[in-house]
């Protein structure tokens, strides 16, 4: 029995260094060159997601409705509409992507991972050789998947970032 706790211990810190490991860190904005053109904002397209400073003190985020020369609507995140005059706005930031990556790339090897692990923990529970010999081999061969998309996939690479739209002379 301490041989099966001895694996399962290997197999938690080797999960749990793995949700470690793509822990996002957030882009570097700087030495980017400000746009001071208030056609910059007018090209924004509908639906695109906007941070503005409204003020030097306040922020807004939401998705750009429309643009005018007179103001910005947004839709905001809780569903309500705000229009914040041109004149108010200090700066208007972009959140771009980065990269075409899916969303979903490693959710095969991570359900892989769970269902071994899962599979492992019934099989030692019911006492079932077999079960647990297929659970670990298939977390073994979603470990081992998972760290080769790793190596393959540079985990700290962004996949969105902030540009700045406008900024107000």
């Amino acid at each position: 029995m301490t041989r099966h706790r001895r694996i399962l211990a290997c197999v938690s810190i080797a999960v749990t260094s793995h949700a470690c490991a793509t822990h996002r860190v957030p882009p570097n904005a700087t030495g980017q060159t400000l746009s001071r053109d208030w056609t910059s904002v007018r090209t924004l397209g509908s639906g695109a997601f906007v941070t503005i400073t409204v003020d030097a003190c306040c922020v807004s985020h939401g998705y750009v409705r429309e643009v005018t020369d007179t103001a910005v609507t947004l839709r905001e995140r809780d569903g309500g509409v705000r229009t914040i005059p041109r004149d108010r706005i200090e700066r208007v930031e972009m959140t771009v992507r980065l990269k075409n990556a899916d969303a979903m790339n490693g959710f095969p090897i991570g359900a892989g991972m769970v269902g071994g692990l899962a599979g492992t923990f019934v099989g030692v529970a019911v006492k079932n050789r077999q079960v647990q010999g297929w659970s670990l081999a298939v977390l073994g061969t979603s470990l081992i998947a998972g760290f080769a998309y790793l190596a393959r996939h540079d985990p700290w690479e962004p996949d969105y970032a902030t540009r700045v739209v406008y900024a107000r002379p």
